[in-house]
């Protein structure tokens, strides 16, 4: 069988391990089982520089009520990614007969959903 070499990265540390598997699915889902049940059997590393940035910002009052959060953009994107996909996958299977859309109120929902996920995308209003 195939020796791969896998490396699993997160935004300040990274694992390389090597596995033995039939093909790169048989070893991606080896790497996905790593991640879900044993990276902490993982030797893992920081990047050099520890330059990494600060992606979210919370504040809380004495009494430990958040009262102020800032997220980076690349975080919010990041957690608006589903909906902006969704939204996407949506308007795109509505187009094909865009007349018969219209009257049925599916572009109307269409620019809603694609609406609402871009202000979650920017962290307000679109």
């Amino acid at each position: 069988m195939p020796f791969y070499e896998i490396t699993l990265r997160t935004d300040c540390e990274y694992a390389t391990t090597n596995i033995v598997a039939v093909d790169k699915n048989a070893a991606m889902a080896e790497a996905k089982r790593l991640c879900d049940e044993e990276t902490d059997t993982l030797d893992w590393e920081q990047y050099e520089g520890n330059a990494f940035p600060i992606n979210q910002i919370t504040i809380r009052d004495a009494d430990g009520n958040e009262v102020a959060e800032w997220l980076s953009d690349e975080l919010r994107a990041s957690l608006a990614g589903n909906d902006l996909l969704e939204a996407l996958e949506y308007f795109f299977n509505i187009m094909h007969d865009y007349e018969s859309s219209q009257r049925k109120g599916y572009v109307k929902l269409a620019l809603d959903q694609a609406q609402a996920a871009i202000a979650k995308a920017k962290g307000g209003a679109a």
